[in-house]
């Protein structure tokens, strides 16, 4: 029996060799024109054991002959070689080479038909050895192993043909460390493991030293079961699960995790939970104190109803402790979500958030927020500093998709609140932004026709004053320019006549102002305002001594009032007596004031019209100005353009009694034949008809734009193709009016406005108003006397304003200090990649300036002071990879000379963990945290702060 087994293992031995010699032959074994170490250890084992089995072979046949043993010596070889001359083929194609590899199922192999239900794919980019008596297929080097959903590639896999199991290991390199380490595939999951056994009968196995990620977060363990789903009724079960034992789970992707919670049980059933018994946490591999009895959690793909843990924990001195942004939340489908959560505080204050978001795909998107906060303050109900804020504040976002409706579209934006939210929030934008707006509209065009209509609804409010303004509806239809003489064939130079145009467009609005406390009483509604409005403009235009644009223009309009203003005068005096009495000295004083009649106001519910129109025409043309070879630094051409207009306007006197929009009202008792002229459309939406009288006016506008023509820096031929084209100035104009029916005060101030480009970012623009007329040194008002025959000077400076404003990054505020181009710095960005993703690098950094200038007599001297004189600044700023640096915004008011409210936040990356604190200094508001940066494990942090209701309530 030892012989016949030493025999079999001889022949085994002669089959390697056979084998892999007729490989190479092929090279259908290799992916390279060299051996691996594995190849040449195989074959030197082969060459040394088919050297023995000649020696063994011929001392057997020797031996045969000796001892008379024959037919026991054939049967032997007559078996191996039967076994051998099975239909055992290797996975391969000889005829092709390696890249073009083909993976045979093992049914033709080994598995019977009723064995496996699919076939077992798999290949090998080194070689592949098949055991012909134990049935096991050796893969090396990127080994790959499938069946039905199941794959598995490692540096070698052994595949257990009669046991139908699978091992997988890693693989020795050319510099011998291991690697190349087996990866186990399943449906939507992945791991990665030092070796793996597994059973395709049972679908079960073991894994060493695992690690696999599941939806954000990584479970490291040293030994785990897994348990693969089978297919039930045609349908594949996604119940996978496997059990782990000392493991860790963590949202560290580092092969050593900076942290995570370690348990000696863990179940994991992939995309759904993972669920541990007792655990601690355990920060840079040391364990820590914080111990759990058990935890589930979830690791859901899609999105699914569940708890909400809470952002933050913290102790408030005025609320005691609290929970912030815990809640639930709720998945209604595939297109609508809910999120409700809310702040609770131990000493009754707390605050309801419910937010949802909606989205129909080519069709629109949306979301909705509605908060309510309660904030108590002081100690019982009873005692006198006890106080109650409330809050109430909503926001609405929807828009509709541009492949929705070629000819109508619907968007929202609404955001409103009621009571002081400055002690709920402390970021800039809610402390200081004291204006909010909403706006709703629904818009349709008719396709081919001129016609479009808009509906919308708007309000604005002011925090600060508390003054509420609703618009509800708007309404407006509009018609685009008709030209009703235009020629039908478009052949031939068009008459003048041919470009005259009208549009027509009627408005139609309802305005409720009032405050927040008031905005929905009846007073308001009954204090609304309403109208219509009709607008008619004609014009055309036409070309004079071919460089003179004339513009002739008539305007109508007709706005529809429902209720007039009147005014009544009533008779009655009233006498008002304040007495006084002296107890040392005994005096009684009186002091009397008489009112000789009062002006009683009060709405009148009636139709009325308010028509208006005027006509006007305007000339306008340019004409250009060039310096060229110039050698002013790079700079060689100048190019000024000049427009100037000239306009003349006519709008009748619409006080007269033939219009009727003007009543008057006596004041006094005692001035019988003095009255005042009041207009009766003046609280009307639209407005009233001018009070100005007359007007025949003449206006001037001249506005002038300077270019200019700069070498390239690298250029040294001169050549104008290296010239590039920059604006020196883009505007700078000035503009007035002369009114020839005016009694007084004839011409108006003169404007002067202008802006430029400085270093291709920052923005300026600057203003000034000078009156030619000079001012009375006690009220400051006009006079009608020039200025030149009052200090012989031309005009007076009224006010003047300079305004600066900029967004760069780090690397162009270096390029402006060192008097580099951008070009330049595009250049060296794209060279550089270190530079393009450099570390100081300012993401959106805001920079501006503001400063206005008023003239006003103090002490019958002409002064000028500042009005307004502040610097501002908001931006993020990235000082490292790690370090972030959040400015919400500061600035200084230079007439205050203070700060005006600085936001900061700084913010730190912690590879796994993020740290940050936001600072208010101006209120006396801070916080701090360090949490986990991802889910699921993002409830563990160190949170604390002090917010804006630790702070002295300031309603």
């Amino acid at each position: 029996m030892p012989l016949m087994l030493i025999i079999r293992q001889l022949l085994d031995a002669s089959y390697q060799f056979s084998a892999i010699r007729n490989g190479l032959r092929k090279k259908t074994f290799m992916t390279k024109n060299y051996l691996n170490s594995q190849q040449l250890f195989l074959l030197k084992n082969a060459l040394l054991k088919r050297k023995s089995f000649l020696i063994m072979v011929f001392l057997l046949l020797f031996s045969s002959m000796a001892f008379a043993q024959p037919d026991s010596v054939k049967a032997l070889i007559k078996q191996q070689q039967s076994e051998l001359n099975q239909p055992i083929v290797f996975p391969f194609d000889t005829s092709k080479p390696v890249t073009n590899r083909q993976t045979i199922s093992l049914d033709s192999i080994a598995f019977s038909k009723d064995s496996i239900d699919s076939p077992v794919l798999y290949s090998a980019e080194d070689s592949m050895h098949l055991e012909a008596k134990t049935q096991i297929v050796h893969l090396y080097g990127n080994a790959t192993v499938k069946y039905q959903d199941f794959s598995l590639r490692a540096g070698y896999i052994a595949l257990d043909v009669e046991n139908k199991l699978v091992l997988a290991e890693g693989l020795l390199d050319s510099s011998g460390r291991m690697g190349n380490y087996p990866v186990f595939v399943d449906k939507s999951q992945e791991f990665t493991a030092k070796k793996i056994r597994y059973n395709f009968e049972t679908q079960k196995g073991i894994i060493y030293d695992i690690t696999t990620e599941q939806q954000g977060g990584y479970i490291r363990s040293g030994r785990a079961k897994i348990i693969m789903s089978g297919v039930n009724d045609s349908i594949q079960q996604a119940n996978d699960e496997f059990y782990a034992q000392d493991g860790i789970f963590t949202t560290c992707d580092h092969e050593v995790p900076h942290f995570g919670i370690r348990s000696n049980k863990q179940k994991v059933i992939p995309d759904k939970e993972v669920i541990v018994g007792p655990s601690n946490v355990e920060i840079m591999g040391i364990p820590t104190p914080l111990w759990i009895p058990f935890g589930f959690f979830p690791l859901n793909i899609e999105q699914s109803s569940g708890l909400i843990f809470p952002r933050d924990y913290e102790f408030s001195p005025n609320f005691g402790f609290g929970l912030k942004n815990i809640g639930w939340y709720f998945e209604l489908g595939d297109h609508w979500d809910l999120q409700l959560t809310s702040d609770l505080y131990s000493r009754g204050t707390f605050g309801i958030n419910a937010a949802t978001k909606y989205r129909y795909k080519y069709k629109y998107s949306g979301s909705f927020n509605l908060r309510y906060d309660r904030q108590r303050f002081g100690g019982d109900s009873q005692t006198p500093d006890f106080t109650v804020n409330n809050v109430f504040s909503t926001t609405w976002s929807h828009r509709q998709d541009s492949k929705a409706h070629p000819s109508q579209s619907f968007s929202g934006s609404l955001r409103f609140q009621l009571g002081n939210a400055r002690q709920v929030f402390n970021d800039a934008q809610n402390v200081l932004d004291n204006q909010l707006s909403s706006n709703i509209s629904y818009s349709k065009r008719w396709i081919g026709k001129p016609y479009r209509l808009s509906i919308s609804a708007s309000h604005n409010q002011n925090t600060r004053s508390r003054v509420f303004t609703v618009n509800l509806p708007q309404l407006d239809f509009q018609v685009n320019r008709i030209t009703p003489f235009e020629k039908k064939s478009g052949g031939g130079k068009p008459n003048w006549y041919e470009k005259i145009g009208f549009s027509y467009s009627v408005q139609a609005r309802n305005s409720i102002t009032a405050t927040d406390t008031t905005i929905f009483t009846r007073e308001a509604l009954n204090d609304a305002q309403y109208g219509v409005k009709h607008t008619i403009p004609l014009s055309t235009n036409f070309t004079i001594l071919k460089y003179f644009q004339v513009s002739p223009s008539i305007n109508y309009s007709e706005k529809w009032y429902f209720n007039t203003s009147r005014k009544t005068f009533n008779t009655t005096q009233i006498i008002e007596a304040d007495t006084t009495f002296d107890s040392d000295n005994g005096i009684l004083a009186i002091a009397q004031d008489t009112t000789f009649g009062t002006v009683e106001e009060f709405k009148q519910n009636e139709f009325k019209s308010l028509r208006e129109f005027n006509a006007g025409v305007s000339v306008s043309t340019q004409f250009f100005g060039t310096l060229n070879n110039l050698k002013i630094g790079r700079l060689r051409a100048i190019r000024h353009t000049v427009k100037p207009s000239l306009s003349y306007n006519y709008r009748p006197d619409f006080t007269t009694e033939f219009w009727g929009y003007f009543d008057e009202i006596q004041l006094d008792t005692r001035y019988p034949d003095e009255y005042q002229r009041y207009s009766l459309f003046e609280d009307g939406i639209y407005g009233s008809a001018s009070a100005s009288g007359l007007s025949s006016s003449i206006g001037f506008n001249i506005n002038n734009l300077l270019e200019g023509k700069m070498q390239e820096k690298a250029d040294t031929t001169n050549s104008p193709k290296n010239f590039k084209k920059i604006q020196m100035l883009r505007s700078f104009g000035l503009s007035g009016s002369y009114n020839f029916a005016a009694d007084s005060l004839n011409l108006s101030t003169i404007s002067l406005r202008g802006n430029t480009l400085l270093f291709k970012k920052i923005t300026v623009s600057f203003n000034a108003t000078f009156d030619p007329y000079a001012a009375n040194t006690e009220t400051n008002g006009r006079i009608n006397t020039f200025e030149w025959t009052e200090n012989n000077r031309p005009a007076r400076l009224t006010s003047a304003g300079l305004t600066m404003s900029t967004s760069l990054k780090w690397k162009e505020i270096q390029n402006i200090l060192q008097g580099n181009t951008e070009d330049e710095d595009e250049g060296n960005s794209k060279s550089n990649p270190a530079t393009r993703q450099g570390l100081n690098y300012v993401d959106n950094i805001r920079l501006g300036y503001d400063i206005r200038m008023s003239q006003r007599y103090i002490n019958d001297v002409d002064s000028m002071y500042l009005s307004t004189h502040s610097l501002s600044l908001s931006g993020t700023v990235n000082l490292t990879s790690q370090w972030k640096i959040t400015v919400g915004r500061i600035g200084y008011d230079f007439v205050r000379k203070q700060l005006t409210y600085p936001d900061f936040q700084f913010y730190r990356s912690l590879h796994c963990w993020e740290m940050g604190t936001s600072w208010q200094p101006s209120r006396g508001t801070y916080s701090f945290f360090i949490r986990v940066r991802q889910a699921p494990l993002d409830f563990l942090k160190i949170p604390y702060g002090r917010g804006g209701y630790d702070v002295i309530p300031n309603f």
